[in-house]
């Protein structure tokens, strides 16, 4: 239409326009900027304030809609997408995923019921602690290398342990 214009320019980039305005340009070395004159990577979007970019879909269906990560055999090792039959984002890998929903995270479930829900294994190295924070003072878990046992400690007083 009018207005429309595509130029090859001289250093042998590709810019696609609007008008006078520059909005697209594909460099020579294969890097394409969306918003931006120089693209630093495959593909660089500029954007001033808003979405960054915007991912749409049609379907309603379970499954993962996603932008996937391939190692350079090709093959899919992970990604991030939206399922829109459980309404969450999620971060996937080979073996696993977490799941975000309503303001929730979920490590091994899809359906985290509160801020965050694991199933599966935690663990926590020596030396490090568990914390629980209340209203009478620092409750918390350690365990202790030197007895051999998990302390149970309330207000830096060990309440109670367990041992083996």
């Amino acid at each position: 239409g009018v207005g429309d214009r595509i130029i090859m320019a001289q250093a042998g980039n590709i810019l696609f326009g609007y008008g006078e305005l520059e909005k697209v340009r594909i460099t020579t070395a294969g890097n394409v900027g969306i918003g931006t004159t120089g693209p630093q990577a495959g593909l660089h979007v500029y954007n001033s304030g808003g979405h960054l970019a915007l991912f749409q879909t049609t379907q309603t269906g379970a499954g993962i809609r996603d932008i996937a990560f391939a190692n350079s055999a090709g093959s899919v090792r992970g990604g991030l997408g939206y399922d829109p039959s459980l309404d969450a984002m999620q971060i996937y890998d080979t073996v696993g995923s977490v799941t975000f929903k309503s303001g929730n995270v979920g490590i091994g479930t899809t359906a985290p019921g509160s801020k965050l829900d694991v199933t599966g294994d935690i663990s926590v190295p020596a030396g490090n602690k568990i914390n629980v924070e209340g209203s009478s003072g620092d409750s918390y878990m350690a365990y202790d290398n030197s007895k051999g046992r998990l302390n149970v400690y309330v207000n830096g007083e060990v309440v109670a342990y367990f041992k083996n």
